[in-house]
């Protein structure tokens, strides 16, 4: 399986094994979307690279395609960055020809639970046979051998050139942009309006790129309500660079800064926390958001870096990384990294109710963030099947169904008969699932677990299964 490293070790690696290729010239990279990661062993995930062609300079058959790739493996939990010197999904010589790519295709959409379905195929189909097929250079061969190298020397050679002209790191920002595109669906425009939408536009209006004064916005409402989602296309439209932390109890403050990485042989590199990335970010001038999901499922101890932090001074944010900068006296000062407001958009969410796992933040650092409340009632819910159920080539009549098995479930809870009512993820997730427009209510039946209370002894409680199971057959038999 091909090694990945995250960013901050990838950029080490990649100016550690950089060698110049004098009689090559590079040809300016082209992003490309694949179906898979070239030699994975894992499921199928959704590939970004950033593709070059190598041309010989007196040789026209010497020719290379050297992608550096941005994936995510099932066994790790964030993308992380790779490279591949030729590719057969590219080259169009990939086992089974076209109905092959268009197969693998189908599958990574499904694996990788892509938003924007049609957008998403249309990218990786039309990255199929982009490139004429590369000569053979030992590139398998050299990394099997050595699986902590560059595999050839035209990898090494790309990596030459991206350091001598200093783009490296705009590289790998341009594809974390890139590789985030299928995922938060299709590109919307600022004049676009629907219920899905009101959410994106109050961020727009309060925490917008545009804004010289804003505050951190708290999104709260119930779960599978979009909120995520709103934040993830705010910042995949807006703004330059979206840096996401998903929230936890486990996290600590080394989770939200960084800190020092061991590379083997006695080095260290300093590695950005998402925190730390994003104040970074808008300091260099980069319009950033800092999207902290689930921010009140983070411990109060640990949160407490946001409180003097998100407390903007002479129209700066401050954030103590904790790293170390030599002062070249055998002492050292603490980095101090200061983000212009202008730059830098800061956005949380957290569900709402009594049936979290929150710890809510003290008065003074509540008053941190402008509260907007967001629980849209059924027109949103509406919205988001008829769109997912439009992308699947299914009906109105089973997004109908569906809305009456939540509402069915409502007078339930209503009536303490069910422990929770499906959202409007578990309702979207019927319709993804389903093989067919038929199919739908046998996976609808399928979320009833997650709807009824159990016992002391951890069985369902009977009552309860047996009033949703009603609520069930009553939506769908109709």
């Amino acid at each position: 399986m091909i090694l990945t490293r995250n960013k901050a070790v990838f950029l080490a690696f990649l100016n550690e094994r950089a060698s110049a290729l004098t009689d090559y010239r590079i040809e300016a990279g082209t992003v490309i979307f694949l179906p898979f990661c070239e030699g994975a062993s894992t499921q199928p995930v959704l590939t970004c690279g950033m593709s070059f062609e190598m041309l010989h300079d007196t040789d026209p058959k010497k020719r290379h395609t050297v992608t550096i790739m941005l994936s995510r493996l099932n066994d790790t939990p964030e993308p992380e960055f790779h490279f591949v010197c030729g590719d057969s999904f590219l080259s169009g010589t990939n086992a089974g020809g076209a109905s092959a790519a268009t197969e693998r295709i189908e599958k990574a959409i499904v694996h990788a639970g892509l938003a924007g379905r049609a957008a998403a195929k249309k990218l990786m189909q039309d990255c199929h046979g982009r490139f004429p097929a590369d000569s053979g250079c030992g590139f398998w061969k050299g990394l099997k051998n050595t699986p902590d190298g560059p595999g050839c020397k035209h990898v090494q050679g790309l990596f030459a050139k991206l350091v001598a002209d200093g783009e490296a790191e705009k590289v790998l920002g341009d594809l974390e942009a890139a590789y985030a595109r299928p995922f938060g669906g299709r590109k919307r425009r600022a004049k676009e309006s629907d219920e899905a939408d009101s959410l994106i536009k109050e961020l727009r209006r309060l925490a917008g790129p545009t804004r010289s004064f804003k505050v951190p916005i708290l999104v709260e409402g119930p779960k599978g309500f979009g909120k995520t989602v709103a934040g993830r296309v705010f910042g995949d439209t807006d703004f330059e660079h979206c840096i996401e932390v998903a929230g936890s109890a486990g996290l600590e403050q080394f989770d939200f800064l960084g800190g020092n990485l061991a590379l083997g042989g006695g080095n260290y590199v300093w590695m950005d926390g998402p925190v730390t990335e994003a104040f970074r970010l808008a300091a260099a001038g980069k319009k950033t958001l800092l999207l902290i999901d689930e921010v009140y499922r983070v411990p109060r101890r640990e949160r407490s870096l946001f409180l003097t932090a998100l407390s903007p001074h002479k129209g700066c944010y401050r954030l103590r990384t904790g790293r170390p900068l030599p002062r070249g006296d055998g002492t050292a000062s603490m980095e101090f990294i200061s983000a212009p407001v202008e730059n830098l958009s800061v956005i949380g969410t957290t569900n709402s109710g009594d049936d979290y796992d929150v710890e809510a933040d003290d008065p003074a650092a509540y008053e941190r963030w402008l509260v907007l409340l967001h629980d849209p009632g059924v027109p949103f819910v509406e919205s988001i099947l008829k769109k997912t159920a439009k992308e699947r080539g299914f009906s109105d009549k089973i997004v109908a169904k569906l809305l009456k098995f939540r509402a069915n479930c409502e007078k339930l809870k209503a009536d303490r008969n069910c422990k929770d009512v499906p959202s409007p993820r578990l309702l979207a997730r019927a319709i993804l699932l389903a093989d067919s427009e038929s199919d739908v209510s046998d996976v609808a039946e399928m979320l009833i677990p997650a709807l009824i209370g159990r016992a002391p002894d951890g069985r369902a409680i009977k009552e309860q299964r047996e009033a949703v199971e009603m609520a069930h057959s009553k939506a769908f038999t109709a």
